[in-house]
């Protein structure tokens, strides 16, 4: 079964449709981290691996990305001082070194570009 929701992002909005089984399963995976700590960017705060992380997914499908507010809890309250942007392109390489001037960002296309 597939669940549809209208998201507001920027100046349009953007339909997502997105099976809740995904969810899930992403839930699960990020469970299985451990003592990792994740920043959640429907609402730009850390999380712990036991928290509600479908809850935390389904929102996601009808919330705005908090992008920047995403990047300033990483850089100044958990003091990440280097970010990794996996995937193709560097958009947010771009926007990360505009809203944290001193932090190193590295790009790569996929895991193994940090090998």
């Amino acid at each position: 079964m597939r669940e549809a929701a209208r998201t507001r992002g920027g100046t349009m909005g953007v339909l997502v449709a997105a099976p809740l089984e995904r969810v899930e399963h992403l839930a699960g995976a990020v469970r299985e981290a451990g003592e990792d700590v994740w920043v959640a960017n429907v609402d730009a705060r850390p999380y712990g691996g036991d928290c509600d992380w479908t809850g935390i997914g389904t929102r996601r499908l009808t919330s705005p990305v908090l992008w920047e507010e995403s990047v300033r809890t990483l850089t100044d309250t958990l003091g990440c001082r280097r970010l990794v942007e996996l995937g193709p392109g560097r958009t947010l390489a771009g926007l990360i070194r505009r809203i944290a001037p001193g932090t190193e960002v590295v790009s790569g296309d996929g895991p193994g570009a940090l090998d």
